[in-house]
């Protein structure tokens, strides 16, 4: 009986924390959105209004993207973000833990194509935290949030390289969201709505940025999951173009 009162007084302190995170998270994003962006949305009613749903999302600016999709969904967002560009293990573990009390997925990215070979001194053990950012995903589906996730892994607009040759470059698609999905499905979830949500941004003073949301894609029982991530990717690039 103690440990399940200990259990729920931190599954409250838990929410609490959320709950005041997203009180100023929200309305900051919303202010930088108005100083920095002007955001045209289409298709935004493919977003479910209750239950789990996954953003599958081009990743072209390495903060306007995050900030943008918070500010415009109509639902509270949560970003699966890398922490593996920080340098300090202080300022990791500091941005770790305001990840973890919006609950914001932490994962570790493969490849790192471009980036200094010592950026990754805050990062030793980066399987593990992968681990735990892909508990915490699965976590989030089960209390039917929205998940945004970038399967290129790297921005366009980078702040540590640029990974990118060109700003229409598109990088391959990471199938880390479909296996997500498959998890969710093997475990008893409803099948997950996965949205293609397509990004353009032009450069200005403020910014420019059309976001166009896509009708959500489901991984069916025995479907070929390359054959889905190609899918998927492909519906992303069509609407990540100009019109």
């Amino acid at each position: 009986m103690p440990n399940q009162r200990l259990s729920a007084r931190g599954a409250w302190s838990a929410r609490a924390a959320e709950y005041v995170s997203w009180s100023m998270l929200g309305p900051l994003c919303r202010l930088g959105t108005r100083r920095l962006l002007r955001i045209e949305t289409v298709g935004l009613s493919w977003i479910p209004r209750r239950g789990a749903a996954i953003l599958a999302c081009r990743h072209y600016h390495y903060l306007y993207d995050g900030v943008a999709l918070i500010s415009t969904v109509p639902r509270r967002v949560s970003l699966m973000v890398a922490l593996d560009w920080v340098r300090s293990p202080t300022t990791r573990k500091l941005m770790a833990a305001g990840c973890g009390i919006a609950r914001f997925p932490v994962v570790m990215r493969e490849g790192r194509p471009g980036y200094p070979p010592n950026s990754m001194g805050a990062y030793r053990r980066g399987a593990r935290d992968s681990r735990l950012g892909a508990r915490t995903a699965l976590n989030l589906l089960r209390d039917g949030r929205v998940l945004a996730i970038f399967p290129e892994g790297y921005p366009t607009i980078d702040p540590i390289a640029a990974v990118k040759t060109s700003p229409d470059e598109i990088l391959p698609f990471r199938s880390g969201f479909v296996t997500l999905a498959a998890v969710a499905r093997r475990q008893g979830l409803p099948p997950v709505p996965i949205i293609p949500v397509g990004l353009r941004y032009r450069e200005g003073k403020p910014w420019r940025l059309t976001i166009r949301f896509g009708a959500p894609l489901y991984l069916a029982p025995g479907t070929d999951r390359r054959a889905f991530l190609g899918c998927v990717e492909a519906r992303v690039r069509e609407l990540s173009r100009a019109p």
